[in-house]
């Protein structure tokens, strides 16, 4: 279950991650919707697959769990651990989210002749404990060789986290709720190759048009979806 601490950074504008494995953003609560949070779904390649309505802030239903549901935050894969950088005065990552720093490497002929395994010496400075610890490790990073996953691990390069903006007041136009009469046009949002595509469709009461309606996904107007496509992007819609 998606901690409390994960759900307010995810309203603040870090990534989540789904059941599957997914990167998805979270675009705002429409407040002319009743418990409707919307998210954005990325791809592996890092594109905009598709966007979702959502029941809660980390649930596609209500009542059931869904391969969608949001469990936690999304991870960044780090740059990989580089020595020279380190030892230049870049900092590390360790595996429990702390930074470190490398001040010195004893060379290889003392660490030889004096049976030395932890050749780097350092400091981690931003500990989950909220204090500063003297640490030694191996070349590779390695912190303790008896245990395969120690915390303290050095699992590549820091990189310093983005400032993240409260996206949770944005306002989207309002989709339809209710079946239109058959012959009825309307349009929905699509996306294709990481863009968003807007379709026009008859309501013929099929099954197709009732799921775009069980999801959300239509609007009366062109013009309300593009203002939803800008919404999301902060761009100006071109393809008008």
């Amino acid at each position: 279950m998606i901690s409390e601490q994960d759900k307010q950074a995810i309203l603040n504008g870090a990534f989540g991650v789904t059941r599957e494995g997914k990167k998805v953003k979270f675009l705002g609560k429409d407040d002319s919707i009743k418990d409707t949070f919307w998210y954005c779904i990325y791809t592996a390649d890092n594109l905009v697959d598709d966007f979702m309505a959502y029941k809660t802030l980390a649930k596609r239903y209500t009542n059931n769990e869904t391969r969608f549901d949001i469990v936690g935050l999304w991870q960044e894969k780090p740059e990989p651990f580089d020595l020279e950088k380190a030892l230049a005065g870049e900092p590390v990552l360790l595996r429990d989210g702390s930074k470190a720093y490398i001040f010195h490497c004893i060379n290889d002929e003392f660490t030889k002749k004096h049976n030395i395994g932890y050749q780097l010496l350092g400091v981690i400075v931003d500990s989950l404990e909220g204090k500063q610890l003297t640490r030694s490790w191996a070349k590779s990073g390695i912190f303790n060789e008896v245990n395969p996953y120690p915390d303290f691990d050095i699992i590549g390069m820091w990189k310093e986290p983005k400032p993240q903006l409260s996206s949770n007041s944005l306002q989207l136009p309002k989709p339809l709720t209710s079946p239109l009469n058959t012959g009825d046009g309307y349009f929905t949002l699509t996306t294709t190759g990481g863009k968003y595509v807007i379709d026009s469709w008859k309501w013929n009461d099929k099954t197709s048009d009732h799921a775009f309606l069980r999801n959300s996904r239509i609007y009366k107007t062109k013009e309300e979806v593009i203002q939803v496509i800008e919404a999301i992007t902060g761009k100006q819609y071109e393809d008008r």
